[in-house]
């Protein structure tokens, strides 16, 4: 990763629309999308170009997606691909999951760690990254898989229960396949 890389991603994770420019523990969530505030109404009011991306029959929600190609004249820097939003029946925001291309888990990673408290963060030389934070009734996981591309979701600890609650425990058997689990379950098929 070049010099102007690292200088565009801590732009980016001091004042992007997709993060808290305070360090502190405040918030959960992005500048513009916050746990316990951001409502769909507000959201759509805010991100008028977000675009729709359909309704969650199970979890009765309704699905934004937030990219580069949806509004070039945006702020935007090298890594980010997408951010997809989901809001409850009750228009509260419940879930947010952050995608970017490449491995940005180094920076990221130490960004969220000071934001939120961590509960798993494993570091291999070859393998998996990944993390488990919380905040304020929120879990935060961020994962870059070896080669791969980096993530960062978000969601309502009640809203994992409810998920979690009917599913046989044998069925997951890692933290990688919980992750992927809770993600399908929010945003089937994006």
């Amino acid at each position: 990763m070049s010099i102007g890389n690292v200088l565009s991603v801590l732009l980016l994770l001091s004042s992007s629309c997709f993060f808290s420019g305070s360090l502190s523990a405040a918030e959960t969530g992005t500048l513009t999308v916050r746990f316990g505030h951001t409502t769909e109404d507000t959201f759509k009011a805010r991100h008028p170009d977000a675009i729709n991306r359909g309704f969650n029959e199970n979890l009765k929600g309704t699905i934004y997606q937030i990219s580069y190609q949806v509004s070039p004249d945006s702020f935007h820097f090298d890594g980010m691909k997408n951010a997809f939003i989901l809001f409850g029946q009750n228009k509260n925001l419940m879930a947010i999951h952050i995608q970017f291309d490449g491995d940005y888990s180094g920076i990221v990673g130490a960004f969220l760690a000071k934001k939120y408290t961590a509960v798993i963060n494993k570091k291999p030389l070859i393998g998996t990254r990944y993390m488990e934070l919380y905040n304020k009734g929120v879990s935060i996981y961020m994962r870059t898989r070896l080669f791969s591309n980096t993530s960062v979701f978000y969601i309502t600890i009640d809203e994992k229960n409810k998920i979690l609650e009917n599913t046989p425990t044998n069925s997951i058997s890692d933290e990688n396949e919980l992750l992927d689990f809770l993600i399908e379950q929010c945003f089937p098929k994006l």
